[in-house]
């Protein structure tokens, strides 16, 4: 979002805390996905292949 609609309803120190914590609610959330997933076998294993190396 661009600053300049974000500084018309709040100061910018307001506004750079507001999507610094944003920002690291986004990280927290995206961990817990990435934990969660974890939990689940890969397709390929349910498949029984060979996974392609990286």
């Amino acid at each position: 979002m661009p600053s300049s609609l974000l500084g018309a309803a709040m100061p910018a120190s307001t506004s750079a805390a507001a999507l610094q914590e944003a920002l690291e609610n986004a990280g927290r959330l995206i961990d817990r996905q990435l934990q969660e997933d974890r939990m689940y076998p890969d397709l390929s294993e349910l498949l029984m292949v060979s996974a392609p190396s990286e």
